[in-house]
């Protein structure tokens, strides 16, 4: 059997499986990038008003948000 076909047949049911829960990894990694967002904004900034700016203003901050809040197909 070449190795081509072992690999393809070791490495199968793993990508069946990612592929099947591909809606929740990718919550899950975007819901931790927003924490750390979030985290790394609260310990840079002493205040409440500080870490709003910094949420609205940051790219990073924007791009993970838009990323959380965009509508995922069916």
């Amino acid at each position: 059997m070449p190795f081509n076909d072992l690999l393809r047949q070791r490495v199968q049911p793993l990508a069946n499986v990612v592929t099947a829960q591909r809606f929740t990894l990718y919550s899950l990694a975007s819901t931790i990038a927003v924490v750390a967002v979030i985290v790394n904004a609260c310990r840079n900034y002493s205040n409440f008003y500080s870490v709003a700016v910094y949420l609205g203003r940051s790219g990073r901050s924007v791009l993970v948000r838009s990323h959380l809040c965009r509508r995922q197909p069916a």
